[in-house]
């Protein structure tokens, strides 16, 4: 893409994290790019159209990691762990964009559009779960639940460190993960113990 376009996106993804959808404006946004406020027209027609620009590249990114480095053929767990790697490593490579897509993904202003970027991942994570549930792997519980379970530990450590509650590193989201897993994986099962019929206690 054109290196002012880029610029633009970049700036917008600061901006909109910083002060918010409404809070923006068009010529701050051309003033962090080191562009003329015209020059934003030359490539979007609004606000509105720069922030689902920026949302769909970075959920499409995310999504086609997903797809390129899940492997398709491994067991749940192997499966479960090259998940939470592609959103571990884009998060803390990302770690604004991550902020981005936590604070706009579900505004009113996101077109269908751009939701739709999202849907072979969202699909390709229910099919897991699901998959997994069947299996006795994760709890019987509805996918989107499950993702829920998952995706809320990774956003709940980030909102935390924002917050300086938390350090937002790879060791407390490998500390994450392992919380993530226990909160989906169904519980052990366990032999009851043999009872005897018709035997008195001695």
């Amino acid at each position: 893409m054109p290196e002012k376009q880029a610029r633009l996106l970049s700036a917008a993804l600061d901006l909109f994290v910083e002060k918010g959808f409404h809070g923006t404006t068009i010529p701050e946004i051309a003033r962090r790019a080191g562009v003329a406020t015209g020059t934003v027209y030359l490539y979007f027609d609004g606000k509105e159209r720069l922030v689902n620009e920026v949302l769909a590249r970075v959920k499409g990114g995310l999504a086609g990691r997903l797809a390129r480095e899940v492997p398709r053929g491994a067991d749940i767990r192997a499966q479960f762990e090259a998940i939470w790697e592609v959103f571990t490593s884009f998060a803390l490579a990302n770690e604004r964009a991550l902020a981005f897509c936590d604070l706009h993904n579900h505004a009113p202003y996101v077109a269908p559009e751009t939701l739709a970027v999202w849907e072979p991942a969202r699909t390709l994570l229910d099919d897991h779960f699901r998959r997994g549930a069947a299996a006795g792997v994760y709890r019987p519980l509805p996918p989107a639940l499950l993702r829920a379970l998952v995706a809320g530990a990774l956003f709940g450590v980030h909102k935390f460190s924002r917050a300086g509650e938390l350090a937002f590193s790879r060791e407390v989201l490998d500390q994450a993960r392992e919380g993530a897993w226990a909160a989906v994986a169904a519980p052990p099962v366990t032999a009851s113990a043999p009872t005897s019929v018709g035997r008195s206690p001695t």
